[in-house]
């Protein structure tokens, strides 16, 4: 774990406990969180990103509670309990306005859930992730176009399309 994993969660639990501000900044937990998530401190990415998304959906910033919600997913299917995160990402529909990183993210992780789910699911499944693939090419954004083709790839390994996932 990290030396400043307490201090991060610790800044999401006073988040959610404090008044209702308007200074909150969801990047202030958005970026703690992802990096927790990278280094595979599951527990702690999951803590933060549910302050986040409590506080968000509090304060009637739904554009944020989904980039928590995302967050959320990808800690799920992390943790081997991927119909848990397909779910948080097929209940309800997104609102406009969502960053167009937060649209790639979306797009990619249920994209990629749907096509572990099930042979019937793949189709649609690889159909998001090229269209998630699109997106983060307009971008400019060489790590989101890595974590897509890395998806894209293994969908098509799942499908038993090793000349396509070759291809990735």
């Amino acid at each position: 774990m990290t030396a400043w994993r307490p201090a991060a969660v610790a800044v999401a639990a006073a988040l959610v406990t404090e008044p209702t501000s308007p200074f909150w900044d969801p990047r202030a937990l958005e970026g703690p969180a992802f990096a927790l998530l990278h280094k595979g401190d599951l527990e702690g990415a999951g803590e933060v990103a549910r302050a986040g998304s409590q506080r968000a959906h509090r304060l009637g910033q739904p554009a944020w509670d989904w980039s928590f919600r995302i967050l959320r997913a990808e800690v799920s299917r992390r943790q081997g309990r991927p119909e848990e995160a397909l779910a948080l990402l097929t209940t309800g529909e997104p609102p406009p306005g969502l960053a167009a990183a937060t649209r790639v993210w979306l797009g990619m992780t249920r994209g990629y859930l749907r096509c572990l789910a099930s042979q019937a699911s793949r189709d649609a499944g690889r159909d998001e992730l090229e269209e998630a693939d699109v997106q983060a090419a307009s971008l400019d954004s060489p790590e989101l176009r890595a974590e897509v083709a890395l998806r894209l790839g293994t969908c098509a390994l799942e499908g038993d399309q090793v000349e396509e996932a070759e291809g990735k």
